[in-house]
């Protein structure tokens, strides 16, 4: 990538971690009404850093990362599982849908809470974070997932 203005959805879903990676997804979110991208917490975190407050959504948007490491356990499988206490049973996401949306999609089992425990969890996270839609996906199989998407218009 040249520079922010030459940025394409294309180019960030495959590149890895960087301060380049995060730029371009900021710029999108200001010139694409459009698109959804995943990104680590830990980008997450550096992406909203730059946020003002927007309709209502709080100036400490960043804090919504932090909030949701509170209400959401890390990983524990069994005990000799080397994922145990980490978030590879999350996965986030930002984008725009004509507004700021985030997704979380988390695979409930890790986490050693019920669906419903996640669920009251996420609903809070939104209502902090002053979320003008919240809405919830459940996934059953082998294991569940449960995704919340916290949009603001």
């Amino acid at each position: 990538m040249k520079n922010n203005s030459q940025c394409t959805l294309e180019q960030i879903k495959n590149e890895p971690f960087n301060l380049q990676r995060i730029e371009c997804v900021k710029t999108l979110l200001t010139q694409c009404l459009n698109f959804k991208v995943e990104v680590s917490l830990k980008e997450l975190n550096e992406i909203l850093k730059s946020f003002k407050s927007y309709n209502e959504m709080p100036e400490d948007m960043v804090n919504i990362v932090h909030k949701f490491i509170q209400k959401i356990p890390s990983a524990y499988y069994n005990e000799n599982n080397p994922n145990n206490g980490s978030y590879c049973h999350v996965k986030c996401f930002i984008g725009n849908e004509s507004s700021l949306v985030i997704y979380f999609d988390v695979q409930v089992q890790p986490t050693k809470l019920s669906k419903e425990e996640v669920k009251s969890n996420l609903q809070r996270l939104g209502n902090n974070f002053n979320a003008d839609e919240i809405t919830f996906r459940e996934r059953e199989g082998y294991y569940t997932f449960i995704e919340v998407r916290l949009w603001w218009d």
